[in-house]
């Protein structure tokens, strides 16, 4: 139980959850520096080499933000 005698609701443990990112960029060595980068920082990384991969991905995955 928490300190004020709530229980932890869903919302409060998804806010815990990794941030989700799909980025997409044609560059292999800025998508994977890129990527490396956010995934230390905590970020769950999906990567896209093209407009339509990252479409795909977006339609998939449903993340919290998308770089292009």
């Amino acid at each position: 139980m928490s300190p004020q005698g709530a229980m932890p609701t869903q919302e409060s443990d998804a806010r815990k959850a990794a941030k989700t990112i799909v980025f997409a960029d044609n560059d292999v060595l800025l998508v994977e520096a890129i990527g490396e980068l956010l995934r230390d920082k905590g970020y769950e990384v999906h990567v896209a080499r093209d407009g339509l991969e990252a479409l795909l991905a977006i339609r998939k995955v449903k993340p919290d933000y998308v770089i292009l």
